[in-house]
């Protein structure tokens, strides 16, 4: 199991590289268009519906690291009032359940993916593109999500840290 909690946790990780990678790219493409268009030039026609396809997979791309280094906002008001021993157990409890969720949306995420490659349809904006491209990242990354939760219980880890105090909250 350890074995495999490595292996997610290092394709979080190059997840994570690659929505920086788009995130540098994003910034050229913006820096470009608004170039071309304070110069008096058409700007590339490309340039919006490739910025919003980009956003969408840098959600997806950097979900598993967020939940591997404790990234994600989370209310820790009931965990801060409870004991230690209570805070273990629904700390527990709420990482079990969002792993489920993932593998959940895993799941759903799998069967649009598959629908959209078995239609062979295409997204059709500024220029064509196969559907199933803007699928592929939601199954892959809910899975290594659902990973990264399912990390704390079976580790003995929390994905709270403490009280809200102790980690700069509350």
């Amino acid at each position: 199991m350890a074995m495999l909690f490595r292996a997610a946790a290092s394709a979080s990780r190059i997840f994570f590289f690659a929505g920086m990678g788009l995130i540098a790219a994003i910034f050229v493409i913006v820096v470009y268009d608004v170039t071309m268009r304070n110069a008096g030039f058409t700007p590339p026609y490309w340039g919006v519906n490739t910025v919003e396809y980009a956003l969408f997979w840098i959600a997806m791309l950097t979900i598993p690291d967020l939940v591997r280094t404790r990234g994600h906002v989370s209310v820790e008001v009931v965990l801060a009032a409870l004991a230690p021993a209570a805070r273990a157990r629904l700390s527990s409890a709420v990482s079990i359940f969002a792993a489920l969720l993932c593998f959940f949306m895993t799941w759903r995420a799998g069967l649009a993916f598959t629908g959209a490659w078995m239609s062979g349809n295409y997204e059709v904006r500024a220029f064509d593109m196969p559907e199933w491209i803007i699928y592929l990242p939601m199954p892959i990354s809910f899975f290594l999500a659902g990973l990264m939760f399912l990390r704390f219980p079976l580790t003995g880890e929390s994905y709270h840290a403490g009280p809200a105090e102790s980690s700069g909250g509350l």
